[in-house]
């Protein structure tokens, strides 16, 4: 409800990922902008409403990278601050439940 103020949220269920608080149409078009194409953003992913989309949790490493290399770029549509609490998200709700991203203690 909140997610302008708070930020992205991240629920992870049995098969899916579910993103919310995200412009989904800047996402998108960071995405475009990053890998020259538009694949990624149809196969990977799927847009529920503008703020939220879904993802299979196969796909949770890439996201992971994606969202790096995203605020590395110079000039995104998607706001960075949002696009790091996503990643910060991402890591310690979805990756360290796998075993893949342990935070630093």
């Amino acid at each position: 409800m909140l997610n302008f103020v708070l930020g992205p949220e991240v629920r992870q269920g049995p098969t899916v990922t579910e993103v919310t608080g995200l412009n989904w149409y800047s996402f998108d078009a960071d995405i475009k902008r990053l890998y020259g194409t538009s694949t990624p953003g149809k196969y990977m992913f799927r847009r529920v409403t503008s703020n939220k989309f879904v993802t299979d949790n196969f796909f949770l490493l890439e996201l992971n990278y994606l969202i790096q290399q995203l605020i590395q770029l110079d000039h995104t549509s998607s706001s960075r601050k949002d696009l790091h609490k996503l990643q910060v998200k991402l890591q310690t709700k979805t990756l360290g439940n796998f075993g893949i991203w342990a935070p630093a203690q």
